[in-house]
């Protein structure tokens, strides 16, 4: 009794604790997911949209973010699978971004932010893609730290037309963990998001709502056990802001919204979209 209850529940991690693992709700043929995770005390619950699958694309609004998200989601035949508050900001008068920043090819900040190692750009109608600042090379061209390369980077945005943010990056394959586990910080809401591999070599982009409250270092240790118990290869887990942005809506496939956090999108000021068309 007490092995199928085990088999039914979860199965025990490296540390000896047992992962409870909710089954998951799928929507458009599993291209999209929702389920809880539970690992180091800490549980998930996740979002889990497969970007291998052509038709889960992304978009990025870095500036007048709701009044340009509320415009462009009434044209075509988008299905939003989930929207976010990304990145940092340096300025709330003005609503300026921390770090690198563009939206489809205006550059909004072109200065580097030191103390934040993740970088992700979006082509709109493509997926998002992540890399290390410190560690990788957009392109395997362009190293970021020299700022001669990183003029001849967003030269490539404008043209290119893409959009990208800075933010912090937890955790990185070419680098480990990114955090010490004396870091310093308090218990609150946290929003992770996750880029990995499945067993088929399929992309997943996870975001990773923390259910209650944890320290940012134990929030990203108890997300990479997780993942990877689940079956993840685990490239990149970034940090978003969830302080006075924790700003985040998510909806099935009938439009129905099934997550909501506390602050409204209207006080939005960079969003990330994931939806299917």
């Amino acid at each position: 009794m007490i092995l199928l209850f085990i088999l039914w529940t979860g199965f025990w991690n490296h540390s000896g604790q047992l992962f409870a693992q909710k089954s998951p709700v799928k929507y458009f043929g599993g291209a999209y997911q929702t389920y809880t995770l539970k690992a180091e005390g800490v549980k998930f619950k996740v979002f889990d949209l497969n970007v291998s699958n052509r038709r889960v694309k992304a978009q990025y609004f870095g500036q007048a973010a709701k009044k340009r998200y509320d415009a462009w989601r009434k044209r075509g035949r988008k299905r939003i699978l989930c929207c976010f508050s990304v990145g940092f900001v340096k300025d709330y008068e003005h609503n300026t971004p921390l770090g690198l920043c563009a939206d489809d090819g205006r550059v909004l900040n072109r200065a580097l932010e030191p103390s934040m190692d993740g970088l992700v750009t979006v082509r709109p109608g493509g997926k998002p893609s992540a890399f290390d600042i410190g560690q990788d090379q957009w392109n395997g061209r362009y190293t970021l730290r020299s700022t001669s390369e990183r003029v001849a980077f967003l030269k490539v945005i404008e043209q290119k037309g893409l959009s990208l943010f800075q933010t912090q990056l937890l955790y990185s394959y070419a680098d480990s963990l990114k955090m010490s586990p004396n870091a310093k910080g308090k218990k609150a809401s946290r929003r992770l998001l996750a880029i990995c591999m499945d067993a088929t070599g399929r992309e997943h982009h996870l975001v990773l709502n923390v259910i209650s409250s944890a320290r940012l270092y134990e929030a990203a240790v108890a997300a990479i056990i997780a993942l990877k118990e689940k079956g993840f290869w685990v490239r990149y887990l970034l940090n978003q802001d969830t302080g006075s942005r924790d700003i985040m809506d998510a909806f099935d496939d009938q439009k129905k919204r099934i997550y909501s956090a506390p602050v409204p999108m209207s006080e939005a000021t960079q969003l990330l979209v994931y939806y299917y068309e």
